[in-house]
Formats: C-alpha cells, sequence, structure tokens
C-alpha cells in the first residue's frame, strides 16, 4: 500500500459552545523532511492565564523512538495532556501537550517543540505542530479528561476515532488531534470544520470544532474524522491514530483548589517509545513534569528487556507502580520521594510464585544506589512488594547500596522504607550500606525495614552488609528483619 500523511487537528474554540474561547487561531508548521523541532511564533502577545495547547506528531525510522519536548519564549512549563501515542503501521507518535495559567511576556511567543532521541536532540524523518491560545479555562486545573485511539496494521479503516470519555464537568473546550497514512479528512458528524489543508503528493490535515454545546457533566464525548466525504464509508482506507483532550472554564473552579476532574499526572509508560521497559519507564520519568508524576507500569511487559537505560528520577517526586511482569534493569537511582511499587507478592515468595520482578543486568555493579554527587540526603524513598534477582554469573552484585564512604559530605539513605522485598542470587551484599570512615555528617539512619527477605547463594553471599568505622547498622532507626 502506498502511504500517504494525513494530519488532523480538531479543536472545539467557540464562545456560543462554551465559556472557553479561541483567543489567535491556530498556527502551526509540517516539516516534511528531517527536522529536530517543529515550530510558530504568535500572531500578537499572549495574555497571562491563558491556556495554551499544542499538537504534534512526529514519524522515525524503527529502531529509533523519539520523545518531544515543548518550550516557548517567555519559560511557561508545558506538560502531556495524552501521549506520546503510537500507530505502529505508519511508524508515527502523536502527543498533546498544554500549560495552564500562562505566564506572558513582551512581545511575540515563539513556542518550539523539539525531538530527542535518549536525551539527545535529534531529527524526526517528518514532524507536524499546532498551537491554539484559548481564554477562560479554569487558572488550576483546566484538563477534565483525555482518550486515545488507532487502528492496528490488520484493520485500517476510513473512521478515526479518540474514543469516548465521561467529563466531570460541563461548559468544556474539546481538542483533539489524529493521523493516518492515507486518504483525505472530513470533519466528522457533530464537527464543524475550522481549517483544512493538503499536501504534496496527497494526505491532508484538518481542524474541526463541536457544533453543539456540552450542557451536562458526564456527557461522553469522543472526536472523530473521517478520510472521506461523510457518510463515512465502510471500506478501510488508512492506518490511522486519534487523541483528544477535554478541557473546563474558570466556572468549574471548586473552593479549596482540589481538583474534581479525572486524576491527572498519569503517564502510562507502555505509550512512551524506547527498546525494552526500561527506556519507556525512563522516557515517561522525562515527560513529568517538573513537579513529578505517576508512571504507570502495570500493563508494560518486559519480554527481551536489557535494561537499556539506567531508571533515574531527577529531580522530581516520582511514584512508579510495575505490574506482575520481569523487569530487566541495569541500574536504579534512589532519590528523595521516589516510590517504586510492585504487584503481588513481594518479600514471601521466589520467582516462581509470580509478582513483581527485577532481574539486574548490571553485571556486578549494584542494582539500587544513591547519588554520589549530592550533599543531600535521599529521603522517604519507598521499595515495596518487589522481589529483585541478582545478575546472571555476578561474583560481587549489591542489591542496594547506600554508600557514604566518598569525599560527599552530607549523603545517606534516610528515613526511607523497604517493605515486602526479597532479594536473591546476590554474590555481593543483598542492602549494603557502607558508612562514611571518617566523615560522619554523612550516614544511612532511620531507615525501616519490613519483611525483608534473602535468599543468598551458600557461603556466598551477606544478608546485610555495613563497612564503616561507626556502624551503619547502628545508625537505623527500626529493627531489620530478615529471613534466610
Amino acid at each position: 500500500m502506498k502511504r500517504y500523511a494525513v494530519w488532523i487537528v480538531l479543536l472545539l474554540a467557540t464562545p456560543a459552545l462554551a465559556t472557553i474561547s479561541q483567543r489567535q487561531s491556530p498556527v502551526s508548521q509540517w516539516n516534511a523532511g528531517a527536522s529536530s523541532t517543529c515550530f510558530a511564533t504568535l500572531g500578537s502577545t499572549p495574555i497571562a492565564t491563558d491556556l495554551f495547547v499544542v499538537w504534534s506528531f512526529w514519524t522515525y525510522t524503527p529502531p529509533n523512538q523519539l520523545t518531544a519536548k515543548v518550550t516557548d519564549s517567555f519559560g511557561n512549563t508545558f506538560v502531556s495532556a495524552v501521549g506520546p501515542t503510537l500507530q505502529t503501521a505508519s511508524n508515527t507518535f502523536a502527543q498533546i501537550f498544554y500549560v495552564p495559567n500562562l505566564s506572558s511576556g513582551t512581545g511575540s511567543d515563539k513556542l518550539t517543540v523539539t525531538y530527542y532521541l535518549n536525551g539527545t536532540i535529534t531529527n524526526a524523518n517528518t514532524s507536524g505542530c499546532v498551537f491554539v491560545e484559548y481564554q477562560g479555562a479554569d487558572l488550576n486545573y483546566p484538563l477534565d479528561s483525555v482518550s486515545a485511539g488507532y487502528s492496528s496494521s490488520l484493520n485500517p479503516t476510513s473512521l478515526l476515532d479518540s474514543g469516548t470519555v465521561a467529563p466531570a464537568n460541563s461548559n468544556l473546550l474539546v481538542f483533539a488531534g489524529g493521523i493516518s497514512d492515507g486518504g483525505t479528512a472530513t470533519a466528522g458528524t457533530g464537527f464543524a470544520s475550522i481549517q483544512s489543508y493538503s499536501f504534496t503528493g496527497g494526505g491532508s490535515a484538518i481542524t474541526e470544532q463541536n457544533s453543539s454545546a456540552i450542557t451536562g457533566n458526564n456527557t461522553l464525548q469522543r472526536a472523530t474524522a473521517c478520510l472521506a466525504p461523510l457518510p463515512c464509508p465502510t471500506t478501510p482506507i488508512g492506518n490511522w491514530l486519534m487523541q483528544m483532550a477535554v478541557f473546563r472554564d474558570a466556572s468549574s473552579t471548586v473552593a479549596g483548589g482540589w481538583p474534581p476532574a479525572r486524576l491527572g499526572q498519569i503517564l502510562y509508560a507502555s505509550q512512551f517509545p524506547g527498546l525494552d521497559a526500561s527506556a519507556k519507564i525512563q522516557n515517561a520519568i522525562d515527560a513529568c513534569p517538573p513537579s513529578g508524576c505517576t508512571v504507570y507500569a502495570l500493563d508494560l511487559s518486559d519480554v527481551g528487556g536489557t535494561g537499556s537505560r539506567n531508571i533515574d528520577p531527577g529531580g522530581k517526586l516520582v511514584a512508579l507502580w510495575l505490574g506482575s511482569y520481569t523487569y530487566n534493569f541495569s541500574q536504579i537511582t534512589l532519590r528523595t520521594g521516589f516510590e517504586i511499587i510492585g504487584s503481588g507478592s513481594g518479600g514471601t515468595v521466589v520467582q516462581s510464585s509470580g509478582g513483581t520482578f527485577i532481574q539486574a543486568q548490571n553485571g556486578n555493579n549494584p542494582v539500587f544506589v544513591i547519588p554520589q554527587t549530592t550533599d543531600t540526603p535521599v529521603q522517604r524513598a519507598v521499595i515495596r512488594d518487589l522481589q529483585i534477582f541478582g545478575s546472571s554469573g555476578n561474583i560481587s552484585e549489591d542489591g542496594l547500596l547506600a554508600d557514604c564512604s566518598g569525599p560527599v559530605i552530607g549523603n545517606g539513605l534516610q528515613y526511607s522504607l523497604l517493605e515486602n522485598v526479597a532479594f536473591q542470587n546476590f554474590q555481593g551484599a543483598s542492602i549494603h550500606l557502607r558508612g562514611a570512615p571518617n566523615n560522619f555528617q554523612s550516614g544511612n539512619q532511620f531507615d525501616t525495614f519490613i519483611n525483608v527477605t534473602v535468599f543468598r547463594p551458600i557461603e556466598t553471599s551477606s544478608v546485610f552488609s555495613e563497612t564503616s568505622e561507626l556502624s551503619a547498622a547502628r545508625r537505623v532507626a527500626h529493627p531489620f528483619r530478615v529471613r534466610i
């Protein structure tokens, strides 16, 4: 099948339909060739407290799978509403970003989408982006609900469908974007076209909006478009991807600042690019806003994984939820507030009994570590409900190494928790708290260990190791219970 690109952006932005109104018409850019950025400049200075919404797509050459980041001239922080969502048949990603309560400046604002491969700026094969400014949106929690849908390579159709959501509010703005590799896009039923664009060699882009107001809570919403004139034919036309984000207006704000909208800032690792689970998870963490997020990986298996990327939340507060699979990780850096939570049994059973397993792929290097470049201790880290296995053939590997023996003053693992955790096949120490030989401002202390089980190779592995003139173990404020 000869493939053509079709870009669809769906916008509800009519003041008659909702109290959110479109202030500036969409500005966009389409890159037919390789480019590391996609950008546009707004025609007039944006207004502080407005809502910016951005949709972008990009294609890649497998196995290279890129991520995207949005910036602007005024230093606003754009967060992900939905995506990146992958359409595997056409090797295409798309993502919706937004920034609530815009911080404005003077003059025009240049908005830029930049594409990355493993944290390094790189070229996408083709890309596109659309930027829209709205006024009247909720200043604190504008995002109500999201959805995304895509066809499989075995099921191309003529109808693009984001899937349905039941918004928690009324007076809504519906924003959606889609892409297909065939057909000419037409506004879907219940939508009116705002803008369309045709591409050299075939394919087209379209913007559209709701043609009726959203008047009630939990009224099902979905964004559709057709790759042919309506009525949409039943014959297949192309492979497609469709996303939708629903935003609420300022009248929905609740006193006290709590959001009645669907729980936000949950990023689904399975929707991020990467050669294996470790790369998808780290790319999801990289996409978290600076304040942090929850990375959901309960539906992400790691068959054939190699631990291609180390896991490190940086300065973000991240909760990572892992499913009942075996995850291949090379190294995990513990930082303040980082929570790693598995599924099922943790410290009570062996691998064949089910649960979440971490298989080390790091040779003789430790699996869990604390930073060695900062004098700030790691606090409130949580490791729960996991079974952790040493690298195959290791001769000295530690499961967890909290090393305070270096020149950095003031580091350590403190006020942290290991609960329902099992270690097996570590030829070094399963838990190694290495204290400072003379720099006693550093220390591992006030840590809690509950139901921590160690299955150690006979006559080789330490259950718990301390290497310090001041015993790190004696500074642990709670009992360390180990079953061998």
